[in-house]
Formats: C-alpha cells, structure tokens, sequence
C-alpha cells in the first residue's frame, strides 16, 4: 500500500518566492481514489496509526524519488512547522478550512502539540530514526509529515541533529507523488502548500460526506448496542423474575401439600371424636324405662325394699346432677381424666333415666355433654397444631 522512497534521490524543497504554483489536475486527483489507496483520501486517521502502519517500512531501497523537504533541527521544530502551517493556510485562504491546533501543549491523546502539529514518538526503521507530524484541519482532515534525521547518531535524535521531511499523507493516503516536480527539479514550499490545499480543498466535500455518513453508521451500531444490551437487560430480569415465579410455585405446592396433610389429620381426629361422641348423643336421646304401674300384689316386704331401692335411685339420681352440674365449671386438657369424665357422665345419664327424672334435667345433661365435648374438641385442636 505504501511505496519505499530512495534517499539517493532525494528532491529537495526550497523555500522561497515562487510566482507560477500549479496545482494537481484532475487526473492526479482522481488518481488517488483508484487502486487500493482509494478509500484512504475519506478516512480519518490518528498519529498513533501513521507511526504503526508508515513508519514500519524500510525507506532505502526504491527508486521512487524521495522528499528532501522541509529540513530543520529538532530544537527549531516547533518554529518550522508554525511556518509550514502559516504557508499551508494562505493556500486555503477562502477555502474556509484552516490547518494546525495550538502552538503548544498535549493534544487529547496526550501527545505533545508543538507549532501547531502534533509530534509523534521517535521510532527506528533499520537504523535510521523516523518520527511523524499530524496537522489537523477544521474539516476534520489532516496532513501528515514523516521525518527522518540523516544526522543522528546511534538512532538517536538529539536537539541539535537535523530533521528532514519526506513524505507527505493527506488523511491516510500518500500523496507525495502527487505533490512532486517533474523532471526531478527542486520544488518550491509555496508550490507544495499550493497542491495540499489544492488536494485538502477538493477532498474535502466528499470527506465531510464519508465522514458524516461514518458518524451516521457508528451512531446506528450504538444504538443498535444500546438496545441489544437493553433486550439482553431485558431478558436477565424476565429470567429471575421467572426464577422467582418458580420459587413461589414450589412455596405454594409445599404449602398445598402440608394443608392437605394437615387436612388428613383433622379428618381422622374428626372421626376419632365422632366415634367417641356417638355413644354420649344415644345415652342422652334413649328413652326412659316405663314403670309397670298394673301390679297390685305387693308385700310389705316388697314395699319395704321397693322404698329402699326407690331412696337409693333417688340419691343416685341427685349425685348424678350434683355431678353433671360440676362437669359444667370443669376445665381439664387431661385425656385421661376427661374420659373417666365421659365415663362418670354416661353413668350419671343412666342413674337420672333410673330415677325417671332424665326429661326434667335433659337441658343440664345437654349443657354437660356439650361442655365436656368442648373440652375434647379443644384437645384434639391442640394436637393437630403441634403436628404441623
């Protein structure tokens, strides 16, 4: 992509007074844009990409004709290159672009920026030392300057040792060529700053364009980007909320599956206290034995007895209500003891339904019976808490 230059047949540049300037003609300039340099007169490029891609060829061994231009000492480079910029804005005085930043300081990339250039790093190529100058222009181009010192000593630039200009890039196509005499005479400086700006002036309509559209196309890949990264945002919040869902599905099952186990348990206490309760609702619903009142055969001895008998159901009778009466202020979570309970009641039922006085205190027995089937529910509530 990058032709070699010959020192040994350097073209110097001269400065000085020069009334015929020419400027390329239009083959020239549509030369550039042919080949496999075409798209480098509309791309931009940074000192970092002039130092990795120009300046790692050997300049000594073609015969294309090479720049002795622009010859200065690196403690005078700041000077000359403020002079190289002055000359390169009057040829695009009316163009409206203009060339070179400010005449000192750090450029963006931290590189220094000396008479309106910004100056690259020393480099080797075989054992001459190279370094480039980038001129940046309002128009987003810029022109570039490759250096070499023939004075150096070990590859090593010194203050004093003589920096000569050999090659010039407008963005990242060599235009050197372009730029040079014909015949091999010696070319003026304001001849070389005519054909720049001639070359910058008219490169710079399709420039702006490849660059807006450049810009346009990184603006779409960004967004692009964002939204990729906003679907991909997108997706890892649906894929925990999904995570989520899922935890709460197996909460719920967790949680069904226990109520429906408690669920068992309540339906087998159920039918444990029905089953205890059933013979307490027979005893309290039997009828009482009717008293066969057609005897007329009685003895005294019989009457005796038979009042014997009656006084003992009687008083069987009143402890059986004194019983059923204290079952009512009973409060026991004792098992054991509320079933000698139950058993006591369904004694006391049978000594009432004996005595023929069931019916006048069936609302006693109820209330006793439905007290002591609370405290049996209560037990059973109990135990079927402490098994979840």
């Amino acid at each position: 992509m990058i032709t070699d230059y010959s020192v040994k047949k350097a073209i110097r540049v001269i400065d000085k007074m020069d009334f015929m300037l020419s400027i390329p003609t239009d083959i020239q300039f549509n030369a550039l844009f042919e080949g496999r340099g075409a798209d480098l007169m509309l791309e931009s490029v940074s000192l970092d990409e002039i130092e990795q891609v120009y300046l790692g060829q050997e300049c000594v061994s073609s015969d294309t004709a090479m720049f002795e231009s622009i010859t200065t000492t690196r403690i005078r480079l700041s000077q000359t290159m403020r002079a190289f910029v002055r000359k390169l804005n009057q040829g695009l005085s009316g163009t409206g672009i203009l060339a070179g930043t400010n005449d000192s300081g750090n450029t963006d990339n931290s590189m220094p920026s000396i008479g309106g250039a910004e100056i690259g790093r020393v480099r080797k190529v075989g054992m001459i030392p190279v370094m480039a100058a980038k001129i940046p222009l309002s128009d987003g181009q810029s022109v570039s300057i490759i250096l070499h010192s023939p004075t150096s000593d070990n590859g090593r630039i010194q203050n004093n040792d003589v920096l000569t200009a050999f090659r010039f890039l407008l963005n990242k196509r060599d235009v050197s060529h372009v730029i040079a005499p014909m015949n091999g005479r010696d070319i003026s400086l304001p001849q070389v700053c005519q054909s720049l700006s001639n070359l910058i002036e008219r490169n710079s309509g399709k420039f702006q364009r490849q660059a807006a559209n450049a810009a346009k196309l990184r603006a779409d890949i960004e967004a692009e980007l964002e939204r990729a990264e906003a679907l991909e945002k997108q997706k890892v919040e649906l894929i925990e909320k999904g995570d989520q869902l899922q935890r709460g599905i197996e909460i719920k099952q967790s949680e069904h599956a226990n109520l429906r186990r408690r669920l068992s348990q309540q339906i087998a206490i159920n039918d444990k206290l029905r089953s205890q309760l059933a013979p307490l609702k027979n005893q309290q619903t039997s009828p009482t034995t009717p008293v066969d009142n057609d005897t007329t055969d009685i003895s005294v001895n019989d009457i005796g007895n038979t009042e014997n008998e009656l006084n003992a159901v009687d008083k069987a009778a009143s402890d059986a209500i004194t019983f059923l009466q204290s079952i009512l202020s009973l409060e026991s979570n004792n098992i054991q003891e509320l079933t000698g309970v139950r058993a006591k009641t369904r004694e006391a039922i049978s000594a009432l339904n004996a005595a023929t006085v069931y019916e006048e205190n069936a609302g006693l027995v109820a209330d006793a019976v439905n007290h002591l089937s609370g405290l049996l529910v209560a037990i059973a509530k109990s135990a079927m808490a402490g098994g979840k």
